[in-house]
C-alpha cells in the first residue's frame, strides 16, 4: 500500500489515480467524522463534499508532512461548524471559536479514529 505522502505528491502533480486512491482511502473517515458533528445525512454530506474540494485546492500545502488525516479531521470541524453557525445562531455568549472547540471535542471523543 502506498503511504499517503506517496499519494498526496503525486496527486499534487495530476495523477487522477492517486487522488483517487486518497478519496478511497479516507472516504469514511471524512463521512464518520462529520457524523461526529452531529450532522443529519444532508449537511453532512454537504461538509464531506466542501472538505474533499478543499483537500484538491490544498494538496501542495499538506507537502512534505503530508499528515493528511489530521488536516481532513480539522477541515471537517470547521465545515461543520460554519454550517452549523450558519443554520443556527450560537446561545448567547458562545462565540463561534468556542462552538468549533466543542465539535473538535466530541470529534475527538468519538470511537471512530480509524479507518
Amino acid at each position: 500500500m502506498r503511504q499517503d505522502a506517496d499519494l498526496v505528491a503525486a496527486a499534487a502533480a495530476g495523477d487522477q489515480a492517486s487522488w483517487d486512491e486518497l478519496v478511497n482511502r479516507y472516504v469514511q473517515f471524512v463521512w464518520d467524522a462529520a457524523r461526529r458533528c452531529h450532522l443529519g445525512p444532508a449537511l453532512a454530506a454537504d461538509v464531506c463534499v466542501v472538505t474533499w474540494l478543499r483537500c484538491a485546492d490544498h494538496l501542495d500545502d499538506l507537502l512534505p508532512a503530508c499528515d493528511l488525516r489530521e488536516w481532513l479531521t480539522t477541515s471537517v470541524a470547521r465545515e461543520a461548524a460554519g454550517l452549523l453557525l450558519a443554520s443556527s445562531p450560537a446561545p448567547a455568549g458562545v462565540s463561534g471559536t468556542v462552538l468549533q472547540r466543542v465539535i473538535e471535542r466530541r470529534m475527538d471523543t468519538g470511537s471512530e479514529r480509524a479507518v
